[in-house]
């Protein structure tokens, strides 16, 4: 914005601190526990593109 702060600064007053792949970069991530299938031998990750955060996780995170 035109004061230099970020969406997320302006609305909690704290800039943001996690480190996040860029938009459209190749990541690897674990799947939720429901949604794997197989033996406990098969890889824990799996490869994706990143895609941007969900706000309910920025939520989750900050509680912690």
């Amino acid at each position: 914005g035109a004061d230099g702060r970020t969406p997320y600064e302006r609305s909690t007053r704290k800039p943001f601190r996690l480190k996040l792949p860029e938009f459209g970069e190749c990541v690897w991530y674990q799947p939720l526990r429901g949604e794997r299938d197989g033996s406990k031998l098969d890889p824990k990750f799996e490869d994706g593109v990143y895609l941007g955060l969900r706000r309910e996780c920025l939520e989750v995170d900050r509680h912690q």
